[in-house]
């Protein structure tokens, strides 16, 4: 309702959902496939969103194969022409490291259900080649750096952070995104589930917030 709310006050060429903002396998579910295929349709734009999907070439636990976090370009044809597997997981909610030296609480191991993916893939519209960093990956100044050094125009960073609650977590997260955008000279669009969601120009400066009565964290909204 969001997305076409959006593209009916202001044209767009690109929408963009939160890293897991699909609870489900996203090409295995033909209904799922058709839904989110007719939102990039009826609104004409380009569709990136945050998904899981199950690897089929990683090693198989109890209970089934384990997933990527991926994000997917989702054409306004509805055809599927880009994706970009998460590659810097998030430990203790994604995997458990060291596991294998370190005899961890079954709580902590239960996690470890989320394998990397192997590529640094740009993403492409219409010509124009970004990055969808998904989560915590933009703390990291010299992995952001490949990205625009291999050619990305711009960066999207998709998150999760539910689990941070209503806290100061969110915020050090956006501040993180700042500084990458003066390091390189590039624009950073945040789509996040509970906020902070966020446009933030090349020189750092933050022209656009998700915001309801002054509150940035757990509302809903959408920016252009």
């Amino acid at each position: 309702a969001l997305s076409r709310q959006a593209t009916e006050q202001q044209p767009a060429r690109l929408i963009a959902w939160p890293e897991l903002a699909i609870q489900g396998d996203l090409f295995q579910d033909l209904r799922l496939v058709s839904e989110v295929s007719k939102i990039a349709i009826d609104t004409g734009t380009y569709f990136v969103i945050g998904t899981s999907q199950r690897s089929k070439a990683s090693q198989t636990p109890p209970g089934g194969r384990k997933k990527l976090n991926s994000a997917y370009v989702i054409s306004p044809q509805g055809a599927v022409v880009g994706r970009y597997h998460k590659l810097r997981l998030f430990p203790f909610g994604e995997y458990v490291p060291y596991r294998e030296f370190v005899p961890w609480p079954a709580q902590y191991r239960a996690f470890d259900d989320t394998v990397p993916g192997t590529e640094q893939t740009l993403l492409e519209i219409e010509g124009i080649r970004f990055a969808s960093l998904i989560c915590w990956e933009p703390i990291f100044p010299d992995f952001v750096r490949t990205f625009v050094r291999g050619g990305a125009r711009f960066i999207l960073n998709i998150s999760d952070e539910a689990w941070f609650g209503d806290t100061q977590a969110p915020y050090q997260m956006l501040s993180m995104n700042v500084f990458r955008a003066v390091e390189n000279g590039i624009a950073i669009a945040r789509a996040a589930n509970t906020g902070l969601s966020v446009f933030i120009d090349p020189h750092g400066r933050i022209t656009g917030r998700v915001a309801t009565n002054g509150k940035e964290l757990f509302v809903e909204g959408f920016l252009t």
